[in-house]
């Protein structure tokens, strides 16, 4: 039952495909032939395929856009033709996304493309002010710039009214900063009340010395060792004396 089902689906998007096909080349039929005043007289691809009608559509819609045409039955004259037409669509601004390649129409390798493209291109010149000839019916929407002009005093309004706004002015009306007074390399220390001039010792740099006393140094030379201990005086203490008590 499950292969049945993706079977119709498949046969149906397929039909769908196809119905959805020839209803866009017959819509470019009838623009074509009627935008350039020559009727069509054999398939699609076949009577793109020279060139010939295809620079006459971007004439007739912009007069002059390609300079010559090549009415030849050479091949490269006729591929010539077909690359003079995708260059003038994209100077008339038509995105190269949007363009086929000369042998995806020339070879019929990819004619979906060609009319895929041709449709992007007709939605484009319906949307090209002051044109006034034949509309492609497509149901391609090309989107037209829309550029916004905004006076010196709708700016300088714009500029007054977000400036130092709730959004951007962060939390700098909220919370103080406090001042850093000295800003040079020593401002860390100057903080906590370390590398002062006056070695004031604070509670961060103090470590024990507000806990711990140290006793007195009175004599600091090379005998001090000994002084602390008694020895190398001129009496005896329990330290040097041995066994002399």
């Amino acid at each position: 039952l499950t292969t049945s089902l993706t079977r119709i689906t498949v046969t149906t998007s397929l039909s769908t495909m196809a119905n959805n096909m020839d209803r866009d080349v017959a819509a470019l039929v009838e623009w074509i032939g009627a935008t350039t005043g020559v009727a069509f007289t054999q398939p699609l691809a076949e009577e793109l395929k020279d060139g010939t009608q295809l620079c006459a559509l971007v004439n007739a819609v912009s007069p002059g856009a390609i300079k010559k045409v090549q009415a030849s039955k050479l091949a490269f004259k006729q591929m010539d033709n077909i690359a003079n037409f995708i260059r003038a669509v994209k100077a008339m601004g038509l995105p190269a996304k949007d363009c086929f390649d000369t042998i995806d129409l020339y070879e019929q390798r990819a004619m979906a493309k060609v009319v895929a493209s041709l449709h992007a291109f007709g939605s484009l010149v319906n949307a090209k002010p002051g044109y006034e000839g034949p509309k492609l019916q497509t149901t391609v929407k090309f989107a037209s710039k829309n550029v916004r002009q905004f006076s010196a005093a709708q700016q300088a309004a714009q500029r007054a009214a977000s400036a130092g706004t709730g959004v951007t002015g962060g939390s700098a009306g909220i919370m103080e900063r406090s001042e850093v007074k000295r800003p040079g390399i020593t401002a860390g220390n100057a903080a906590v009340g370390a590398g002062t001039s006056d070695h004031t010792l604070t509670g961060v740099n103090s470590g024990s010395a507000k806990i711990m006393e140290r006793s007195a140094n009175t004599r600091q030379g090379i005998t001090f060792g000994n002084s602390m201990a008694g020895a190398g005086t001129a009496g005896l203490t329990a330290q040097t004396a041995g066994s002399a008590g």
